[in-house]
């Protein structure tokens, strides 16, 4: 029951361990960067608030920043209860946060701070997470060069203060980053979020993002990769708030609005809620005082979408597009109350894609927005910039958020978009995935079931076997329609699956367009035995676990060849074989993840199943590019009961190519 203080005494062997001064309540973890880690005597009215907190229910913890290469089991901090002296450099949002669910919730309430300034959202993930998603990669590789120059840099850094110390002069310019950097991927996950696994808590308040904005269009991924693993470790889809960044000047005015608009998309993500502070910035101070109103919205995201105050207004308007009207627009909003507070923030664009400012005013509970330089507006921003104006709020007081109903390429996307494809499999595939059903003929005898492939919506699950009382055996194959034209230097794949006992194996396999089109049909795979196709690419699991007891078989001889393998096939030909540290038990999800880098003459290959890698990296000759469309094959042995389903499939092409000569490549691929 929530309360206390209580005492807790465990006994075991004659021994005995007693806690006094223990609280039962809400505990929430509050990280981010460095308007997290902003400390309570420096907010607005700061004195006067650290003499005021004062409060034995609310009980403060802090995480000494840290960071480390390998995944840490401790950290150094301690709780203690909220006194002026505990939390004079607490999170000023972190307080005021947790104060105001204290008002609220009358319960005790648990904060624990862990944050580092000027840090991006990649040293807040694990290393597998990046690993297996292509902008984390990027990551990786941009680091590992960095840490390939570190020893040669930092010996030229230190000459350089040599020199100048004995020139008499100070400085010497900034160490260079290596290893030990706090910004290296993975470092503060390791040392300040891995030690807290699994601690009970209720969810995470968030506040980071500005030192991701030069690269706001890969923050589109790798914010929300960062709150899945963050969920997947712990083991449940906790709620996560977080604060969309304030108004702040910088030159490149556009990037921290691409920022934003990432931040929002967060908002697909289940038990997620954003505290919008785009009024209550200061454009000349990437750290606005106001941490009070801060607190203070992220705490009304918890209690409505927490805490079951369902009637609570929690979120300013919502603009979701607009209808012309008159040579304007009038904006389609969200229900509840709208309020114009000045005219700043609007602006229109006509065909030619630019922008010029608009007057918006209401007209009958809907705002109207015309342009005299716009009279065929086709496009409409509000707040698009780092420090914009802003005049959309509700009676409550609360503002829109930053709003654009165009898609045009931003300051931040790379050149060439990356083709991607995500299928989770929660609604019926459409014309973008073929199933093909085969091997239904190979049942033999009266056999009950149904054996696909077919996508179960509800479950979110492609079934490529479900097969109940079989007496033979079954293979199944799916294909895709091709997602990316042409050649690309960089391929990736993640799937999720799970299998029961009478399941063997199955395959993924990019077919080669130019020999089996651009959909329809894929050929019979024969899944984890031989993907064998030329001029093709495959991976093959095979998900029998080996004997862990009887090592022998019914005839009393020894098992010969290692099952649970997972194998690499090129051309036809296997290029390598990995046995599985992990056991493929019956109805657990396990996810394979393929990466590949083409190169002059082959490609750098990464597999991984699970956190657990195969290889990373390995160079194979002869592996060329090719426009492929992807396929799926199953196959399951002589049992009575076999599943293997599909939950996730993302697939990803990058960076193009020109098209290949025909010399370039040998005769299965031209």
């Amino acid at each position: 029951k929530a309360g206390g203080p209580y005492e807790i005494e465990l006994k075991s062997a004659g021994e005995a361990l007693r806690f006094q001064d223990v609280l039962v309540g809400e505990v929430w973890l509050c990280s981010g960067q460095s308007n997290m880690q902003f400390g309570l005597q420096r907010a607005l009215n700061g004195k006067k608030e650290v003499a005021k907190a004062k409060d034995p229910g609310l009980r403060l913890l802090t995480v000494q920043r840290a960071r480390s290469a390998e995944p840490l089991e401790s950290f150094e901090g301690s709780w203690g209860a909220c006194t002026p002296e505990r939390a004079r450099n607490f999170s000023a949002v972190a307080y005021f946060f947790g104060r105001e669910l204290r008002r609220r919730l009358k319960v005790p309430v648990g904060l624990i701070h862990s944050s580092w300034g000027g840090t991006p959202v990649e040293a807040w993930t694990s290393l597998p997470a990046l690993a297996k998603d292509p902008e984390g990669r990027r990551t990786l590789e941009i680091w590992e060069g960095i840490d390939r120059r570190y020893p040669a840099a930092l010996r030229r850094w230190e000459q350089q203060r040599r020199e100048r110390r004995k020139a008499g002069k100070r400085g010497g310019g900034r160490r260079p980053a290596g290893p030990a950097h706090k910004n290296h991927p993975a470092g503060l996950f390791n040392a300040m979020i891995h030690p807290l696994i699994p601690f009970g808590m209720r969810g995470v308040i968030w506040y980071q993002g500005e030192n991701n904005a030069r690269r706001a269009y890969g923050y589109r991924r790798t914010f929300p990769l960062m709150i899945r693993d963050w969920r997947r470790r712990w083991g449940e889809a906790f709620p996560f708030l977080f604060v969309q960044l304030a108004g702040f000047r910088v030159r490149n005015s556009k990037s921290w609005a691409e920022l934003r608009e990432a931040q929002a998309l967060a908002l697909r993500l289940p038990a997620t809620g954003m505290a919008v502070a785009i009024d209550i910035g200061n454009p000349r101070d990437i750290h606005p005082r106001n941490k009070q109103e801060v607190g203070r919205r992220l705490a009304l995201q918890a209690r409505k979408r927490v805490y079951g105050e369902k009637d609570l207004v929690a979120d300013g308007p919502q603009i979701l597009g607009f209808e012309r009207a008159n040579k304007g627009v009038l904006l389609r909003t969200g229900p509840g109350s709208l309020v114009l507070r000045g005219t700043g923030g609007f602006e229109l664009a006509g065909k030619d894609r630019v922008f010029h400012p608009a007057r918006p005013e209401l007209r009958g509970g809907k705002v109207f927005v015309a342009s005299d330089a716009v009279p065929e507006p086709v496009a409409l921003r509000y707040a698009w910039d780092s420090a914009p104006e802003v005049s959309v709020f509700n009676r409550e007081g609360l503002p829109a958020a930053p709003y654009r109903s165009d898609d045009w390429p931003g300051v931040t996307w790379p050149k060439h978009l990356p083709v991607r494809l995500h299928e989770d499999f929660k609604h019926a595939p459409g014309k973008e995935m073929v199933l093909d059903q085969q091997g239904e003929s190979k049942a033999k005898g009266k056999a009950k079931g149904t054996y696909g492939p077919s996508v179960d919506p509800k479950k979110g699950v492609l079934k490529l076997i479900q097969a109940f009382r079989a007496r033979g055996t079954l293979s199944n194959a799916v294909g895709l329609k091709r997602v990316a034209e042409g050649l690309h230097e960089r391929l990736s794949a993640r799937l999720r699956f799970r299998t029961s006992y009478g399941a063997e194996g199955m395959s993924l396999v990019f077919l080669p367009t130019k020999d089996f089109g651009t959909a329809g049909k894929p050929p019979k795979l024969k899944a984890w035995e031989s993907p064998l196709l030329p001029g093709t690419l495959g991976v093959a699991i095979d998900v029998s676990n080996p004997p862990t007891s009887q090592w022998f078989d019914s005839y009393g001889n020894i098992h010969h060849m290692p099952e649970r393998e997972i194998a690499l096939f090129w051309d036809g030909k296997e290029q390598g074989r990995f046995l599985s540290p992990v056991e493929f038990r019956d109805g657990e999800s396990h996810e394979l993840f393929l990466a590949l880098r083409y190169d002059r003459g082959g490609a750098f290959v990464t597999l991984l199943i699970d956190d657990h890698v195969l290889c990373d990296k390995r160079f194979f000759p002869g592996l060329l590019p090719y426009e492929s469309r992807p396929a799926l094959g199953a196959h399951s042995g002589p049992r009575r009961h076999a599943d293997f389903f599909v939950e996730d499939l993302d697939l990803s092409w990058e960076d193009p190519l020109p098209p290949a000569r025909a010399t370039d490549q040998p005769d299965a691929l031209v």
